[in-house]
């Protein structure tokens, strides 16, 4: 699925909807997959940016993080974006 190695940052648990998510500040993405670990695919990827820290909002349907330049995004869960629909 990935290009080079990845590095796992940051990691979220939605209880409510049993996905976890996390951050690869190598490959700069966020992905996403079910505690089993099937359904695995890339929520977003944000070039020139390194994710770290991820935080999700189910009440709400949000996924917060940060960048290691502290950009930081709110991202749709539950949905494929692309990197142009992070803000």
């Amino acid at each position: 699925m990935f290009a080079v190695p990845s590095r796992i940052e940051g990691l979220a648990l939605d209880l409510d909807s049993q996905k976890l998510y996390y951050t690869d500040r190598v490959n700069y993405l966020i992905g996403v997959m079910s505690t089993d670990g099937s359904d695995h695919r890339v929520l977003v990827e944000i070039s020139g940016s390194r994710p770290r820290a991820i935080v999700v909002d189910s009440v709400n349907g949000y996924a917060y993080t940060m960048t290691m330049f502290n950009e930081s995004y709110l991202l749709p869960v539950g949905t494929q974006m692309s990197s142009a629909d992070a803000s």
